[in-house]
């Protein structure tokens, strides 16, 4: 009985122990490395930041693609793009964690500004305002995108 009070005790203590702003802050690099995959046009840097199990909710469809389709997507995405103008967050991410900073979910308001060409193959910018809700998974010490339910204006 006496072990096991000490262990409970041990496990409640060690998660007082997790440095939560230092977690933040990583969080918030993931956010400007996305912004530079994006600037860049970065399709494999992007898919390398998702989980081999990661959810998408968009436009009311569910989907759980693969890697390849992630890169696919995203290269799709980007050849369609002239250059970005803006990936911005419009407020700061809200950042939450699970009790034992092991998940965490961000918040995102983003101003999305791009030139691209419409159908007449006319140059156009187009400006979007988008919210998402990022699910990230603490795997091997390192933050990665589990699920992302996004929304534009």
């Amino acid at each position: 009985m006496k072990n096991i009070v000490l262990l409970l005790l041990f496990a409640s203590c060690s998660s007082a122990h997790i440095d939560l702003e230092k977690e933040k802050q990583e969080l918030l690099k993931l956010d400007e490395q996305a912004r530079e995959f994006h600037f860049s046009k970065n399709a494999k840097g992007m898919a390398d930041g998702f989980s081999k199990d990661f959810i998408s909710i968009n436009r009311g469809v569910i989907s759980q693609p693969t890697y390849d389709q992630h890169i696919q997507r995203f290269d799709n995405y980007f050849k369609q793009v002239i250059e970005f103008i803006k990936w911005d967050n419009n407020t700061p991410p809200v950042i939450r964690f699970s009790e034992d900073a092991s998940v965490a979910y961000v918040a995102v308001d983003k101003c999305v500004i791009l030139k691209t060409k419409d159908e007449n193959q006319q140059e156009i910018v187009d400006t979007t305002y988008f919210a998402w809700l990022s699910v990230f998974k603490k795997i091997n010490g390192q933050w990665v995108l589990d699920c992302v339910s996004s929304t534009n204006k």
